[in-house]
Parts: C-alpha cells; structure tokens; sequence
C-alpha cells in the first residue's frame, strides 16, 4: 500500500473510532481492516482497540478505545490537507507554477487538478497562461457551462512561462507603505496633510 493510500485508510478508520466509539465486539472487520486499526495502535494514535479472531473473521470493538494527542494531531493535519486551497496571491502563484511543471513535464492529464484546488480556481490560472502566453497549444472550451482544455498543438511552455518557474514568489512587506503627493500650483499656507485636519487657504 502506497503511503498516500495508507494514510487516507489510517484517517478514515480513525474518524471511526472518534465517530463510533460504541462498536460492539460482535462487530466483525476484514483481515486488511484489521491491519489498519493496528497500524493506528503502533503509532501511538489509539490505546484500547480490541481486535479477536474468530471462525467469522476479526471481531473488532472500540468500546474501550481512546484517541492520543498523536492521533488528534493526525486528524487534523489530514483534515486540514481536505480543504480546499484558498487562492491567496501567493497560493495563486504557486499553484500557477505547479500547472507549468506539469506543462513542462508532458503530464497527459492536466485537465485534472490538484484535489485541493477548486475547479473554477485551477481553469482561471490555466486561462491566465494561454492569455499571458506562458503556455501554447491550449484553448479553453466551454460546454454547458463545464470547462475542458483543447490541445491544438503540442503543449509546451514559452520561454516566459519557463523563466516564472525559476521565479519564486515575493512576499510583500506591509509595514513599508510609499505615498507621493504632488502639489502643482495654488496657495497651501496654513494647510497640512493627515487625516482629520482642515485646510483653509
């Protein structure tokens, strides 16, 4: 089992256990289910899982089970990676990137997005390549108000769309504002500038 795959099984038992903690020892489990639950109990996110083998198969009951300060740690880092990615300027900007690696590294399949990035989101960075010509041979096509990608061509970055990638994203620094004022002509005595003064001329 991959590690992805093992973590999405390991999470969903252990949404179990948190949401069904009145399973009864009659309840009975697969072999592979009953891998998972102690795999749970070896990393330290639940004490007290009982698993029995009978002629039936494992009889699990989580009756006496209690979820660590490990396991609720997992549970929200796997819950946290669920929500979907707020495009922020630089979520956007790096998840622009992400799309051109994939352009770059010939992925047949990018009409498929990161599972955390909204649909609308993911085509709105990939319509803003094709106008800001980072990437060719693709068009967006609307039907019945779904996107698809086109390929006209082969899909290949521009030399542009190749420069971003080495590009990283700069943050901002708020606490540096620059304002210029310019003041052509007229009279100003006894004027000054600032929020909640009054200017008489």
């Amino acid at each position: 089992m991959e590690q992805d795959e093992l973590k999405k099984s390991l999470y969903t038992l252990l949404k179990k256990v948190k949401d069904y903690p009145e399973i009864s020892s009659n309840k009975v489990i697969s072999q592979d289910e009953a891998k998972i639950y102690q795999i749970l109990e070896s990393r330290d996110y639940v004490h007290g899982i009982e698993i029995a083998e009978y002629y039936d198969g494992p009889n699990l009951s989580l009756s006496n089970a209690n979820i660590t300060d490990t396991g609720y740690a997992f549970l929200h880092e796997m819950e946290a990676q669920e929500k979907p990615i707020r495009m922020s300027r630089k979520n956007k900007y790096i998840q622009l990137q992400v799309f051109l690696e994939r352009v770059d590294d010939a992925d047949n399949n990018l009409e498929k997005p990161n599972p955390r990035v909204r649909t609308a989101d993911y085509y709105e960075l990939i319509s803003y390549a094709i106008k800001k010509k980072l990437v060719t041979g693709l068009v967006i096509k609307y039907a019945s108000n779904k996107p698809s990608l086109i390929r006209t061509q082969d899909v290949r970055l521009t030399p542009s769309g190749l420069d971003l990638l080495d590009i990283p994203f700069e943050e901002t620094d708020p606490s540096i504002i620059s304002q210029t004022i310019n003041i052509y002509d007229g009279d100003f005595r006894n004027s000054s500038l600032g929020s909640g003064n009054t200017q008489n001329n």
